[in-house]
């Protein structure tokens, strides 16, 4: 979209914490292993930045962690979790399902 700019890409082994102060980076998508996203949500929202963590992995309570961080640093942040096994549940169950007699 017009709206954005990709300012970099960082991956496990790139020190992606000084990378974010480099670009100026204002949203992040974190995208990595499930079980990840807190600490990565965490460590982003410190350094300023609003988030977007699309892993799963992330409880009641770190949401409500995440959240309360985001409001002491003045920030945003959507948690979009990997809905794939749901998806796949989605169409067990709908395979399963009887057709509706007209």
């Amino acid at each position: 979209t017009a709206d954005f700019e990709l300012v970099g890409r960082f991956g496990s082994r790139d020190d992606w914490r000084s990378a974010l102060r480099e670009h100026k980076v204002e949203v992040a998508l974190e995208c990595t292993r499930a079980g990840l996203g807190l600490e990565h949500g965490l460590a982003l929202l410190e350094a300023g930045v609003n988030i977007v963590i699309a892993t799963s992995g992330i409880s009641i309570e770190d949401q409500e962690r995440l959240d309360a961080c985001a409001r002491a640093h003045a920030r945003g942040g959507l948690i979009v979790p990997n809905f794939s096994l749901g998806a796949m549940l989605l169409l067990k169950a709908s395979a399963r399902t009887q057709p509706v007699p007209d």
